[in-house]
């Protein structure tokens, strides 16, 4: 089965010594393009409304007839089946999700979302784009299927239907070697947190006592800010923290932070693609390609 892919005018990833994506083009999805930052200086995003921990939960009407209204017009796997699954992501998550050096979008995620496609005799279209705006574009209609390292939470769970969950992350603090005032989170008080806005780690975050965050729409340029000094420590999953200390040696791990399982999102009125999805989680599971997929991208890093 060819597997079919989109990925607009996203850059290539430089995966060499910081083989990180720099910045993301968003695609013409009908979201507001990221703020642009100095890559020598990034800029923490600044809210113009009230702010949130979590991606909208509104988002525009469905661009088509056959998006929001599936479900009521014989199920969205009917769609799926004559369209293909549809797939957005934020492909700036090593190794969940990046731009190789080809511009190619590649990492877990993807390479799980095509075995479960093959799973369900499906063709898999993935496009990239910001993470802010993955919850409106499924919401809209324009993509069936998140696949961006999404934790489960209360409050997406008012938005989103999720799958059975694919994996249990930690969530990582990471600070400069040359700083041995944080360790743990209880050592964070009156400190800078850079997380990525609309991540779990932005929630997270803002839990923690006394502490200051600061919200980037890029994970690399949340920890651009760490090693430029405008903030004192990150927040990332163990995988994504990895992969930055595989190559930084002037940071270390400074501890753990609470945590929550991370599933694939579908529109909640798409019961039926979340049953055939999880069936096809039961599939890659008991055949060894979930196990596998996990060994290639968790057990070693993706930079070489």
């Amino acid at each position: 089965m060819r597997i079919a892919r989109d990925y607009g005018t996203i850059p290539a990833m430089n995966m060499q010594p910081y083989r990180f994506l720099s910045q993301i083009h968003v695609l013409a999805l009908g979201i507001g393009l990221l703020t642009a930052c100095n890559p020598t200086e990034p800029q923490a995003t600044t809210p113009t409304s009230q702010p949130s921990t979590e991606p909208a939960a509104t988002a525009p009407a469905p661009a088509d007839a056959g998006s929001s209204t599936a479900g009521k017009q014989g199920g969205c796997m009917a769609q799926v089946r004559e369209q293909g699954l549809r797939v957005v992501t934020s492909p700036d998550y090593p190794p969940y999700e990046f731009i190789d050096d080809k511009n190619e979008i590649d990492g877990f995620d993807i390479h799980m979302m095509e075995a479960l496609g093959k799973a369900m005799g499906v063709p898999v279209k993935i496009e990239g784009q910001s993470f802010e705006g993955l919850i409106p574009s499924l919401l809209s209609g324009r993509a069936d299927v998140i696949a961006a390292g999404l934790s489960i939470t209360e409050e997406r769970k008012k938005s989103v239907a999720f799958t059975m969950p694919y994996d249990q992350p930690k969530n990582i603090l990471l600070v400069k070697s040359s700083d041995t005032s944080i360790n743990g989170e209880t050592t964070l008080a009156g400190k800078k947190i850079a997380v990525q806005i609309g991540s779990i780690q932005e929630s997270v975050a803002k839990g923690i006592k006394g502490a200051e965050v600061k919200s980037y729409n890029l994970v690399t340029e949340s920890m651009m800010a760490l090693e430029g000094g405008q903030v004192d420590a990150m927040v990332v999953d163990d995988a994504v923290a990895r992969n930055f200390l595989s190559t930084k040696t002037n940071l270390r791990e400074a501890g753990e932070l609470p945590s929550a399982p991370k599933a694939l999102a579908v529109r909640p009125d798409c019961t039926d693609l979340v049953q055939e999805l999880d069936a096809a989680f039961e599939k890659i599971k008991a055949d060894g390609q979930l196990d596998a997929l996990k060994k290639q991208w968790f057990d070693q890093s993706v930079i070489e």
